[in-house]
Parts: structure tokens; sequence; C-alpha cells
């Protein structure tokens, strides 16, 4: 108890601290954002031309802005090297010890034959003639087929090397098997044997092929052409003019102004103009981070005063912009498969469409400045975020992250297929590898579902999906209360129904105001009893005095906050627990003080709410329902005429008091509220016709 007593303690003393402090958190937020996208932003300096082949020029004549060597394309590197490897030479080797292995082989074969006949039956004489053709053979060399991995086959030199020598020589000096099988034919019946085939079958026994093709050495050969092909022809020196404004980009020109592209991307910002780079990239976070923060405080200040909501707004900025440098910096190639389109999915949950889409944009433009083709990202992925922003009106059901991601991957089919047209003029350039970056750039939109999870733990904010799991009924703590306190709980129920209908027609959100509902009595627990739904005929307020009955019903508000925090309920739903009374006084047992004790001055705090007033639409739309509900509900006669006039009253009571002051609620949503539970109350609680008796 102790622990828990300091934890709250210092909880306490950290918000407090924080309310007092929070321009200072909120400009930290503001110098660390910037900061970490400063020292994550890539080093290298970036090309501002997007250009086409065969288009003309669109901007200034361009000029060197250094010495750059023109790089060759990739056919001209591809046809390089095709006759780079044509021209480097197999390398063989002469296996000198597997051919006198044979060699002796044979020589002991030739004495079995004398000795026993077998398998063929010669003389010394021709024992001698034999060893002299394979002599010849191996002396020649029998040559293995050319693997066909890396040259040509069958190339017509070849580089021998012998004992670390090597040296060229032509293929056809060396038998292969085929001619050497024709030489031994054509030599026994020169040197007059009868039985050629048996004898020539017995020889070609004892042939292997001792002129060995040796790839690793070749390979070595042809990596060493590779390496000595140079990947530039021809220099452009500073101050030459490379193409002039309205110049059509032909095949040339574009190489060579790619080639500038490249050196210049390659080009390190610390470089001798690196301190001009670098305040360019400062002065250009500030401004974007500034007109963010602008934006936010003239148009969603409930975003802008509450910390918690700009560090989770800056977090997924950061998010998006540091992991998308991240890419660029080490893959560049696959830019595109970043899912940029799940942080606007991100900005959508957390916050108004208004927000979100001018979030999104200007970290897409940030992200734009330091890719490749920056007009074109900036445009698909600007197109692509902001429908998917718009799609997501609401977020009931998980199956809306996929409907989600398959609009972003049609949505990124589509305006390639029109790219493709506009620029190429047909389907011939299809690049189905970027057709499958952006397939995985919708597939990618998927983590979506975890990453809000993450990022609703980490800053205890509350999604769609978490109210519709606490507004689960089933749910422990409610359980609770309807069995410790069923008439409260009923009441909760009914003021959500009604809550829900009339935040409807002010467009606010009504799953928010319906999990708040149900959980805005939570507190009435520590005391079910002292609650008038939930009394049955025994009222124990009538044996304390009136100053200790208002002290228990006020009671349950801090209650209600006390049982929200040991459950773990979000900040949003505490909020209703603590506004739904507002500042309003306990009149009825305040007035009893009052005529029971004329002689004693009433201190009104003692019969007081602490408050605070609805902040909120939704919190205090709650406090109406939970005013109208419980007093239209004890009206002997809830006539229309009697709602209507205690609804204009009492709203007209809680402005004077001065309860909407702090609630983003406007007269014409009081007016609309005004009829939306005027109809509510009058069809819930009206009398219903006595129908006559059967006999």
């Amino acid at each position: 108890m102790m622990i828990r007593n300091v934890f709250e303690r210092l909880n306490f003393i950290i918000r407090k601290s924080i309310r007092n402090y929070t321009h200072l958190f909120r400009f930290l937020a503001f110098l660390l954002t910037a900061s970490l996208i400063l020292f994550f932003y890539p080093s290298d300096m970036h090309f501002k031309y997007d250009y086409r082949k065969n288009k003309p020029w669109l901007y200034k004549d361009l000029i060197a802005p250094f010495d750059f060597s023109i790089n060759k394309t990739d056919e001209d590197i591809k046809q390089e090297k095709d006759i780079a490897k044509q021209n480097v030479l197999p390398y063989y080797l002469l296996d000198s010890s597997l051919t006198q292995t044979k060699k002796n082989e044979f020589k002991i074969a030739l004495q079995d034959c004398q000795e026993t006949g077998i398998p063929v039956n010669i003389t010394a004489n021709e024992a001698i003639k034999l060893q002299s053709i394979i002599d010849t053979i191996y002396t020649r060399g029998v040559i293995q087929n050319q693997s066909k991995e890396n040259n040509p086959p069958q190339a017509p030199l070849i580089r021998l090397i012998i004992h670390d020598k090597a040296e060229t020589v032509r293929r056809e000096r060396f038998f292969t098997i085929l001619t050497a099988d024709e030489y031994i034919n054509t030599k026994l019946a020169q040197l007059g044997f009868k039985e050629i085939t048996p004898i020539k079958s017995f020889i070609e026994s004892f042939l292997i092929q001792n002129i060995v093709y040796d790839g690793i050495t070749t390979a070595k050969e042809l990596e060493t052409a590779y390496d000595n092909l140079s990947p530039t022809y021809g220099l452009i020196q500073k101050g030459e003019r490379i193409i002039s404004k309205g110049e059509l980009v032909s095949l040339e020109k574009y190489q060579i102004i790619y080639s500038l592209e490249m050196q210049y991307n390659g080009a390190s910002s610390k470089s001798e103009s690196g301190f001009w780079v670098l305040f360019g990239q400062i002065f250009m976070v500030v401004i974007i981070l500034f007109i963010l923060f602008f934006y936010i405080y003239l148009f969603d200040k409930r975003v802008y005063f509450r910390l918690k909501r700009i560090v989770l707004l800056c977090s997924v900025f950061l998010s998006m912009v540091v992991f998308a440098s991240l890419c660029q910096s080490n893959f560049p190639d696959y830019i595109t498969a970043f899912p940029f389109c799940l942080f606007a999915v991100a900005y959508k949950v957390f916050f108004s469409s208004r927000v979100s889409i001018l979030t999104y944009v200007i970290g897409v433009l940030l992200v734009g400045s330091f890719v490749s083709n920056g007009f074109e990202f900036v445009l698909i992925q600007i197109l692509v975020g902001v429908a998917s922003i718009l799609s997501l009106k609401s977020l009931h059901h998980r199956a809306q992250f996929v409907t989600t991601a398959a609009l972003v991957f049609v949505l990124y089919l589509s305006i390639y297929i029109v790219r493709i047209l506009m620029f190429e003029g047909g389907f011939d350039s299809v690049d189905t590898d970027q057709l499958w970056l952006y397939s995985i750039s919708a597939g990618l939109t998927l983590l979506a579902y975890p990453y809000l999870y993450l990022l609703e733990r980490i800053f205890r904010m509350v999604t769609d999906f978490t109210l519709l799991e606490l507004s689960n009924t089933n749910l422990p703590l409610l359980r609770e209360l309807a069995s410790k306190a069923p008439g409260t709980f009923y009441h909760s129920i009914v003021v959500a129904n009604i809550a829900e209908e009339v935040i409807h027609k002010i467009n606010g959100n009504m799953l928010l105001v319906r999990t708040g509902a149900l959980y805005h009595d939570i507190g009435k627990l520590a005391n079910p009893s002292f609650f008038i739904e939930n009394q049955h005929g025994v009222n124990p307020h009538d044996n304390i005095p009136p100053n200790e009955s208002a002290a228990i019903l006020i009671n349950h508000v801090t209650e209600g906050i006390a049982i929200a925090r040991k459950h773990n309920l979000p900040d949003e739903i505490m909020g209703f627990i603590r506004t739904h009374h507002g500042t309003r006084k306990t009149a009825f047992f305040y007035n009893k003080f009052v005529l029971e004790n004329p002689e004693i001055p009433a201190n009104n705090s003692f019969f007081t709410y602490q408050g605070p007033s609805p902040r909120t639409k939704e919190e205090a739309v709650l406090m109406l329902a939970d005013i109208f509900e419980a007093a239209t509900r004890s009206m002997k006669v809830p006539s229309k005429e009697n709602i209507s006039s205690f609804v204009d009253n009492m709203i007209e009571k809680l402005i004077v008091t001065q309860q909407f002051n702090q609630a983003n609620i406007t007269f014409k949503d009081l007016l609309v509220i005004k009829e939306s539970f005027k109809s509510q109350l009058v069809n819930m609680y009206h009398k219903r016709v006595e129908y006559p008796k059967s006999n």
C-alpha cells in the first residue's frame, strides 16, 4: 500500500511538472525531432532535376559544376564484357603424374598379355609397337572438353600450364578422345595387326584426358579482364555546358546528365561546400516543423496543448522520415517498397483527418527531398497516402486493414499505369520489378495493426479497437458493476445509448462516448446503496447528516478514478469519470443542510464536485445524458412539455454556471443536442396507452 502511494505521488508530481512546463517540453519535442531528422538525413548532396529520354530539358542551361567522367551504359558494359570473355583464353593443365601412372599400368598390362594372352594375345614385338602408340598419344596429349560456363566452347587457342609456366598453343595440337580413337585405328592397320578391334579396345581402356581444363585460373583471368574495363568514357570539364534549356534529352545527353547525377549524389555534404549544405538542411527541417506545429496550433489546439499527443505525432513523423532515410541510404533501389501508407493509417487513427493529411504530406515532402525522381515520388506517395486516410473514416474491424492494403495496391498500380502511358506511350516499358515493390509496400501496410497496438501501449492512447474491447459488458469490471450496483449498471447502459445517438448528430466520436458512459459511474461500487437507483425502499441518507451524504456522493468521482487506475483504463475514459458532474453542486443535500442548520453558514465547497468541467463535446454530451436520464426517470409526469422544458432550463443553467466553457462545443451543437435529447427522452419515458382488461 505504501509503495502504491509513493508511486501515485510520484506520478502526480510528474504530471504537475508537465502541466506547469508544457511549453518547455513542447519546445524540447520540436528540438529533438529536428535533431534526429538531421542526424539521419542522408549526407550525400541531392541532384535537383527531373529529366527523361527524348523529352525537352525544362530547366535553365545545365553547366558542369565540377569535372566528371561520363558513365557507360549498362548495354555498353555488357557488350565490353562479352568481348572480354571472347578474348580470354581458357587455361589447361598437363597432368604429368596421372599420365605416368597410366603409362606404367599399360606397360604392366602388356606383360600380362604376353604371358597369359588375356585380354589379347600379343608377342613381345607387338607389345613394343603398342607401347609406342600409347607413348605418342600421351606425349602429344589428350585434351579435355572445355567448360561452357565462362567461355565459348572449343576456343581455337588455349593457355597450357606446364610446371607453373603458361604458353599459348593451338587446340588442334592435341588429341581428343575421338581423334585418338581414329589415330589408334589407323596406326594398328599400318603396323599390320589383324584383329584390330579387341586390341584398340584394350589400348583405349588405358586412355585418359591428361590436358585438363583449369576453370579456376580461367575464371581469375576473366575477372581480371572485367576489372580492367573502364566504367566510363570521356570527360566533362567544369564550366562546360551540358544541355541548354528546351533542348531534347537525347540518349547521349541523357547518359551525360545521368553521370552527373551519380557523381552529384555521391558527393558528401562534408565537402568544401558542406557547411552551406548542412545549413540548408537545418533551415529546411526547422521551417517544415514550424509550419506543422503552427498549423496544429491554429486548427487543433487539443493536440497542440496536450504534450502526449504532440510527442505521439512527433514519434510517428520521425518513424516515417528516419526509416525512409535509412532505407534510401542503404537500399535506394527499394525505397518504393517502404510502407508510407502504414504511417498514413497511424496518423488517421490517432488524429483528425486535417492534421493527418498535412503531417503525412509534410513527411513525404521531406523524404522526397533526398530520393531520386523526387517530384514523381512525392506525387505518387501523396495521392496514395491521402486516399488511404480519407478511406478510413472509422476503424472498427480488423478486415479494414486488408481493405486499405488492397486499396493502396490498386492506387499504386493505377498511378503507375497512368505514368507509363503519359511518358512512354505504351506498355512496352512496364517494369515488373517496380510492380513487385509496390506490392510489397501495400502488403507492409498490414503491419499497421501491431504498430498501432505498440503506440497505444507506449502512449496510453485510445483507438477504436481499444474502445470496442472496453465496451464489452462481459468484462470483469462491468460485470462487477452489474452485480453489486445493478441500478447504476442499467443507468449507465441507458445513458450510453442516449449519448451515442446525440453525439452522432454533431459528428462526435460515438464509440468513445458510449464507452465513457459505461464507466462514468464505476465509483459507485464503493457505496452502491447510497445511490437512489440501487436502493430498495431503504435510504441510508435518512440516518446521516446532509453534509456527509454530499461527501459520499462527491467521493464517487474520486473512487471512480482510483478504480479506473487499478484496472488500467485509458486517460480518455477517466476524463468522463472526472467531468460527468463538472463543478456542479449536490443541490438536494445543500438545500437540506441549509434548512436543517439555518444558524450555520453552508460551505459551498463541501457540496460541490471538484470537476473539472467537460473538456470535449463527448464529455459535455455525457454530462447532459447523465442528468436528463436520471431526472426524466424520476419525473411524476414525463410529458413532452415537461421534458422539453426541463431540457431547455437545464442546458441554460449549465451555460450560466460555465460548465461548457472548456468544451469545444458551439451554440449550433447545443441546438441540435437539445432537439435530440427531447426526442429520445420523450420516446423512452412517455406514458403508454392503458389497454382494456380482457374478460
